[in-house]
């Protein structure tokens, strides 16, 4: 039945992972997907490649296009197949031209899509941040692909940002961990998460703290512009402050709470593992015991992957939403041409 169908295609920049995340959907060996005998010496993805992987209530068509510039083509039929996308970024990288120019593929072809900031592990173990330092870049980082979407649709719509009435640096959120489009992985070690793994990770701890049940459904939804106000006497959950000079929040979210215990298992497994053994987290610890293991153990990513894929519309769905434009209005747009956010229903 094609409401048990999803039709996805993966698009990034060359080397931002696209093909090692097919790997994990696929549960294959490494670069399954690479056929051709040049595609596996020069490792790169040179031409689009369909495989079919169906699970216990989902057929995925999974779709893995090139991310060279030189085989921009394939994005443009790797698109056209697709109804809905994972938008691939190495978090380190940032936004580079071909991350621009599939996501303007993507809008062209009103795909619904689903961003992925992938290399998340070298933000601990190759730059060496702390929990907040990493969660300030990721927010800085989720800016930068907002503020590409926002000049997309300038571009798009208006001859200038004068014309638009729009200030690129008061930036929509077209992606937003809030709305759910947002996976914060690492394809290599084979773990990730979004809010919602967090949440239900968090969630009955946070209950104990505040004394009353927390929905897991309405903390994934608050944690990343939320954080927790303790007083002698009360607990509550407030909205963050921006501070204005840095644009970053000016306290700890409940986000970044729950990165610090992420970060905790990776800087020490062994002290970390008995703790979510305990708890009910794992059944047991992985071996050989590293912290990339315990976090793959903990929060597996194709669990994560095809729970995001499920979300993208199915063919009929899909075909619906190409007869409409990709993107809500901007002041002075053309009325009858607004449309849902890339994370919208």
């Amino acid at each position: 039945m094609t409401e048990q169908t999803r039709n996805l295609c993966v698009i990034a920049h060359v080397d931002h992972g696209k093909t090692t995340l097919c790997d994990v959907l696929i549960g294959g060996r490494d670069r399954e997907l690479d056929f051709r005998t040049d595609e596996t010496e020069r490792g790169i993805t040179m031409s689009t490649t369909v495989f079919t992987a169906r699970q216990e209530n989902l057929t995925l068509n999974l779709i893995d296009s090139p991310g060279h510039v030189d085989f921009s083509s394939e994005v443009t039929a790797a698109a056209g197949l697709a109804d809905g996308a994972f938008l691939v970024l190495d978090v380190v990288e940032g936004v580079r031209a071909q991350t621009v120019s599939a996501m303007r593929q993507a809008r062209r072809d009103n795909l619904r899509l689903v961003l992925v900031l992938n290399k998340v592990d070298r933000l601990h173990g190759e730059k060496g941040m702390s929990a907040k330092e990493a969660c300030a870049y990721l927010r800085q980082v989720l800016i930068d692909v907002n503020r590409a979407f926002l000049e997309l649709e300038v571009e798009a719509r208006y001859k200038s940002t004068a014309e638009a009435q729009v200030d690129l640096d008061d930036v929509n959120e077209y992606f937003s961990p809030a709305q759910g489009n947002v996976l914060f992985i690492s394809a290599l070690h084979g773990w990730g998460f979004d809010t919602r793994s967090l949440a239900n990770f968090y969630a009955p701890r946070l209950s104990k703290v505040m004394g009353r049940d927390v929905p897991k459904d309405k903390l994934a939804s608050i944690m990343w512009d939320y954080h927790l106000h303790k007083t002698q006497s009360d607990v509550k959950i407030r909205k963050l402050e921006l501070d204005q000079s840095t644009g970053l929040p000016k306290h700890k979210s409940l986000f970044e709470d729950v990165v610090s215990h992420l970060w905790a298992a990776l800087d020490d497994p062994e002290v970390y593992a008995p703790k979510l053994i305990q708890a009910g987290d794992i059944a047991a610890a992985p071996s050989p015991l590293t912290g990339s293991a315990l976090l793959g153990e903990w929060m597996p990513l194709r669990q994560l992957l095809l729970r995001a894929a499920e979300l993208l519309p199915s063919p009929a769905a899909g075909a619906e939403r190409r007869g409409g434009p990709f993107f809500g209005a901007l002041p002075g747009a053309v009325e009858g041409r607004d449309g849902p956010r890339p994370g919208a229903a």
